[in-house]
């Protein structure tokens, strides 16, 4: 698609070809942050990412960890204000899943 980057295809490109030339998630421009990432959407995506082993996966979530055991986890309660750098460094795609656990009325 005109105008699209190839992050944008990242995911399809190593789910179509698994072999693909990738060495190691360092060779792809930018990582994956999955937010919301112990929720029942965010750990099976969070899995489905995790078994392509062809990018870098940072997962985000109020959960002291995540499912994945190599993806770099950074447990911060999404609020106004929240520092969200460490988490978005070398990232260059956002599946933002998180959500209100509650709502007060």
């Amino acid at each position: 698609m005109p105008g699209h980057g190839r992050g944008n295809w990242l995911v399809f490109d190593c789910m179509v070809n698994p072999d693909s030339q990738l060495s190691t998630p360092s060779d792809v421009h930018g990582g994956v942050l999955v937010t919301g990432a112990t929720g029942f959407v965010g750990r099976h995506l969070v899995d489905l990412l995790d078994s392509l082993k062809c990018i870098s996966l940072h997962t985000l979530s109020r959960s002291a960890s995540s499912s994945s055991q190599s993806a770099r986890h950074f447990q911060i309660d999404l609020y106004p204000g929240s520092d969200l750098s460490d988490a978005l460094a070398g990232v260059s795609v956002v599946v933002h899943l998180a959500g209100l656990a509650a709502v007060q009325e």
